[in-house]
């Protein structure tokens, strides 16, 4: 919050807010099938229904969802120390006052998600793993995800300028007054992303990914970081193992359905390329990486301009 040296009361300094797009779905089959579990109840009795489900599914047929997500943030007046331009005070949580504020330092701004998640699809090495006394113990959850930013502008609608320079376009869409416009995207294109690890909450970890991970993760004892290393035993043995197969078996094929769907909504074939890997992480994520190019290899994810355009496979 922000307090003018003539105002009584504080005004928002930051906000944001975050909604499906129209054409994105309300609901949420992965949510679905965990309050299923145990509607009524929390904590141990929630896990075990959730396990008893687990292993009653077919891993083929545990939820994978994707959604497209707007974020818009408003707010951020420039923090400066001059008191004659007629700043405002920063209120801090405990009501003491921090640098002067004064004229807005943006508009605001409208950011466009692509969020891909899996239950376990597919993945039955890292539902087995759930499974085991010590995987119950810990309570694993076999939930992992990718995000990736496919449009930012400082306005809702960006006109067709956007696709000016000539490269061809692979997806548009009408705004409400009917004239074709690029999809939230300015002229530049969206700035790569330095991708980040999350475990529900971001962890101070790049991956060297331009999209953001997330997933049920064993962390290291700081919470700093996930659980690697392959000369340990017993319980960190798993831990380590664990976060390997859920990044090979649940982010990875998630990383790959998040490309197919944006490449139907992506306006530029480089700013859809700049969503793969760029170059070779450093180890977990590298392994993920290899899982996830050959998961690729077999998916009609390479735009030809043979025969008016198509999408073809690398094999």
């Amino acid at each position: 919050f922000a307090r003018a040296p003539s105002a009584s009361q504080s005004s928002v300094l930051f906000a944001a807010t975050r909604e499906p797009t129209p054409d994105s779905p309300l609901d949420s089959p992965i949510l679905d099938f965990v309050r299923r579990c145990a509607p009524s109840s929390k904590g141990g009795k929630m896990m075990e229904g959730f396990y008893r489900q687990l292993q009653a599914t077919d891993p083929r047929q545990l939820p994978m969802e994707a959604k497209r997500l707007r974020i818009r943030t408003t707010g951020g007046p420039r923090v400066h120390g001059d008191q004659s331009a007629g700043g405002a005070e920063v209120i801090g949580k405990d009501g003491g006052s921090g640098n002067e504020l004064g004229a807005p330092s943006f508009e605001p701004v409208e950011e466009e998600w692509l969020v891909c998640s899996s239950l376990g699809r597919g993945a039955k090495r890292v539902c087995d793993m759930c499974l085991t006394p010590e995987g119950r113990q810990m309570k694993l959850m076999p939930w992992g995800g990718v995000a990736a930013r496919i449009a930012s502008s400082k306005e809702a609608q960006i006109d067709a300028s956007a696709i000016s320079s000539g490269e061809k376009p692979l997806h548009t869409i009408h705004n409400d007054t009917g004239s074709t416009a690029a999809s939230a995207r300015d002229a530049k294109g969206v700035k790569a992303m330095d991708g980040r690890a999350f475990c529900f909450l971001p962890l101070p970890t790049h991956t060297g990914l331009p999209v953001h991970v997330n997933a049920y993760f064993e962390l290291s004892s700081n919470r700093r970081d996930i659980w690697t290393g392959g000369d340990m035993v017993g319980v960190g043995r798993m831990r380590s193992d664990w976060n390997v197969a859920l990044l090979q078996d649940v982010v990875a094929p998630s990383y790959g359905q998040m490309l197919l769907y944006a490449r139907t909504i992506v306006p530029k074939i480089s700013d859809f390329y700049q969503l793969w890997p760029q170059a070779q992480p450093a180890e977990p994520w590298a392994g993920m990486v290899s899982v996830l190019y050959r998961v690729l290899a077999q998916q009609p994810l390479l735009h030809s301009e043979y025969d008016g355009g198509k999408w073809v496979t690398a094999v």
